[in-house]
């Protein structure tokens, strides 16, 4: 048979060259292609449903707990209180707005209890949220986890909540300043009549809840799977989760905002949304740290 005549690759041999040419031109797409395998072969699917459900469980203390706050306050100022109740009434008429008031009433007379039930059940379920996180970070940067220790786990769990707590506090308290600071800066040089500022301030405070949620990816990514890899080489790692994150919450206000208007959700269409989202950003979560782990000089460090 002549050269002429030689048979020509199939069509899956010349996508599978296609498809190899791409990733050796293109090194970000090829790192994305690795940083999907890594977490699939890490069953992150399912690491992400386990944290989904404690932080689904904790959202429910953490809510009793506000209550309770809120209590304290308005018990000392009843004029908020009879505002707020007002309030409530303009925007849920009828039998459930009144259903509300008295849950909020029954919150002021009650603050003691109820903060103490929200502290309880914000220990068990945020402890148990703290771990199965701990467990999926270990498992997708080393494989797998810590050998179970329960007192050790118990109290390295307690003490990366109250951190986390104080990296997410920290976060907030920078964009608050950052934001008070950039409007009132704005204000002192007479530039709010300027056209185009309402855009300026809307993607500053976007770059600024970036840079707060970069702080607590880098706590996530370095703190919880106890990893010896300098803070400089999780950076990329910890900025791609952030600005993944501020996306999926844009979506997500748009997400649940939809599902709570669906006739087919309407008794638990927010609750429905908002499980789902958390389960999606727990993914990404998982997502984000494989993408980190599998960075090229990352690797080379742990080689």
């Amino acid at each position: 048979m002549s050269a002429d005549t030689e048979e020509k690759p199939g069509l899956g041999t010349r996508l599978m060259a296609g498809w190899r040419g791409q990733r050796a031109r293109r090194p970000w797409f090829n790192h994305l292609i690795r940083a999907a395998s890594h977490y699939g072969s890490r069953q992150a699917d399912l690491l992400a449903a386990a944290i989904t459900y404690f932080g689904f469980l904790a959202l429910f203390p953490v809510i009793l707990l506000g209550v309770s706050v809120a209590g304290f306050v308005l018990s000392g100022r009843p004029d908020l209180l009879a505002d707020l109740i007002q309030e409530i009434r303009v925007a849920i008429p009828g039998e459930l707005g009144q259903t509300v008031v008295d849950g909020v009433v029954m919150a002021t007379d009650k603050r003691g209890a109820v903060g103490a039930i929200g502290l309880l059940g914000l220990l068990y379920a945020g402890l148990g949220w703290m771990s199965k996180l701990r467990i999926a970070m270990q498992t997708i940067w080393r494989g797998q986890p810590d050998q179970p220790n329960f007192v050790k786990d118990y109290i390295r769990d307690l003490l990366s909540l109250i951190g986390l707590g104080g990296a997410i506090l920290a976060s907030i308290a920078l964009t608050a300043l950052a934001t008070g600071l950039t409007s009132y800066v704005i204000d002192l040089l007479g530039l709010s009549k300027i056209p185009g500022i309402g855009v300026f301030t809307a993607l500053l405070g976007i770059l600024i809840a970036i840079a707060g949620d970069t702080l607590i990816f880098l706590w996530l990514f370095h703190r919880l799977p106890h990893i010896d890899v300098p803070i400089r080489l999780i950076l990329p790692g910890a900025i791609f989760g952030a600005v993944g994150f501020e996306i999926l919450k844009l979506v997500g206000t748009f997400y649940i905002a939809q599902v709570s208007q669906s006739p087919a959700a309407a008794a638990f269409g927010s609750l429905i949304g908002l499980l789902v989202w958390i389960y999606i950003t727990s993914r990404f979560l998982l997502f984000a740290a494989a993408w980190t782990s599998t960075l090229p000089r990352v690797v080379e460090r742990a080689v």
